[in-house]
């Protein structure tokens, strides 16, 4: 079993690229793209659990809590890693 360390290690590092993955996902980069030219990043913190890492597939399954700032309810999902992405 994954000790509470690494698992709030890794939710921290796919906090960063949570909503940008999600953004890609639903197409919603491109009009993104546009407004972030003119505006700072917004960063948007929120909590959750890391459910399962799955190293075969390369997939991480995050379990988070609602996130009113972008009018997300509480939900499960599940992301691909990239070869960014590294586990300590």
């Amino acid at each position: 079993m994954m000790n509470n360390t690494v698992k709030a290690a890794i939710l921290g590092l796919f906090s960063a690229v949570v909503f940008n993955v999600q953004a890609n996902e639903h197409h919603h980069g491109e009009m993104m793209n546009n407004a972030s030219a003119a505006q700072p990043e917004q960063v948007i913190h929120s909590t959750g659990v890391v459910k399962a890492i799955d190293k075969d597939t390369k997939k991480v399954t995050i379990d988070h809590e609602p996130i009113p700032a972008v009018n997300w309810p509480a939900m499960t999902m599940r992301f691909t890693l990239t070869p960014e992405t590294r586990f300590r």
